[in-house]
C-alpha cells in the first residue's frame, strides 16, 4: 500500500479526515457566529470602521492558515468591511505577533495564532518585545489540533511504554541521549 498505509487505514482515512474536516468547519462558523453577535450596540455602530487585518504569524498553506481563512469567509461578510489575511512567518510566530501587539488598540488587527507564538516562543525567547498575556486579549478558542506519534507498522513499538522500553535498551540496542524523550530521540538505532 503506497504511503505506507495499511488497507484498513487507507479505507478509513478519507471518511475520518472529512469527519475532522467537517468538525473543524463547523467550529470555525460557530465561533465566526459567536463574534458577530458579540459586543455593545455603540461599538457596533462604530466598528469596523476600516477593514480587519487577520495576521497569520505562519505562512500560507498550513493549518493556522488555513483556519484563518475559514473564519475570514464566515467573518467577511458580516461586519460591512473586508477582512484581510496578512501571512506574517518568521522567528517562531514572534514577528506576526508582535506585530499585532504593537497595532492600534482598535479591534482592526487580529492575530490567528496558536501555543508556539503565545507559549513556546516565550519560553525560547527572553526578549521578546511583546509579553503573551499582557499584550492580547483572547477572543476564543477556533480548534484544537492533536498530535500523534506514529511509525512503520514493522517496527516493534505498539505503543508509547513499548517506545520507552526500547530506547532503554531493553531487549534491543537502543540509542541513549540526555534531555527530554520524543518520538525522534526515542527510536532504537538502525541495526
Amino acid at each position: 500500500m503506497s504511503g505506507g498505509l495499511s488497507r484498513r487505514a487507507a479505507t478509513l482515512a478519507p471518511a475520518a479526515i472529512a469527519a475532522r474536516s467537517a468538525a473543524s468547519r463547523r467550529s470555525a462558523l460557530a465561533a465566526c457566529a459567536v463574534f458577530g453577535a458579540r459586543g455593545t450596540p455603540a461599538l457596533a455602530a462604530t466598528w469596523p470602521a476600516q477593514p480587519i487585518r487577520l495576521v497569520v504569524p505562519f505562512a500560507p498553506g498550513g493549518t493556522i492558515d488555513l483556519v484563518a481563512r475559514l473564519v475570514a469567509q464566515g467573518l467577511d461578510e458580516r461586519p460591512g468591511q473586508p477582512l484581510i489575511i496578512e501571512n506574517r512567518p518568521g522567528a517562531r510566530a514572534t514577528l506576526g505577533s508582535g506585530a499585532v501587539a504593537a497595532a492600534a488598540p482598535d479591534g482592526h488587527t487580529w492575530a490567528m495564532s496558536n501555543v508556539a507564538s503565545h507559549a513556546i516562543a516565550p519560553a525560547l525567547y527572553g526578549n521578546l518585545r511583546h509579553h503573551p498575556l499582557a499584550d492580547f486579549a483572547h477572543i476564543g478558542l477556533i480548534t484544537s489540533n492533536p498530535s500523534a506519534c506514529v511509525s512503520n507498522p514493522a517496527f516493534a513499538a505498539r505503543g508509547l511504554p513499548d517506545v520507552v522500553r526500547l530506547a532503554a535498551g531493553e531487549g534491543t540496542r537502543g540509542r541513549r541521549r540526555r534531555g527530554p524523550t520524543t518520538c525522534p530521540t526515542a527510536a532504537p538505532a538502525p541495526p
